[in-house]
């Protein structure tokens, strides 16, 4: 799990931008998710609907399960 300190969020607005800060070019999907889940556990964010949801592990069928 990799929490970035370079990603801001603009709660007010909606949709809400995200804001990488420079000198970052790269952003791992995986970190983004993490960021914005630790993100919205903050006091500040409790006030707006969650940014950002997922799950895993749901059966598709007798043999597959979502990654």
């Amino acid at each position: 799990m990799s929490i970035r300190q370079d990603l801001t969020i603009n709660w007010a607005v909606s949709p809400r931008i995200i804001e990488v800060a420079a000198p970052s070019v790269e952003l791992k999907v995986q970190d983004l998710y993490d960021t914005l889940r630790s993100l919205g556990d903050d006091v500040g964010a409790i006030a707006y609907p969650e940014i950002i949801d997922g799950s895993g592990k749901e059966v598709l069928s007798p043999t597959e399960l979502v990654g």
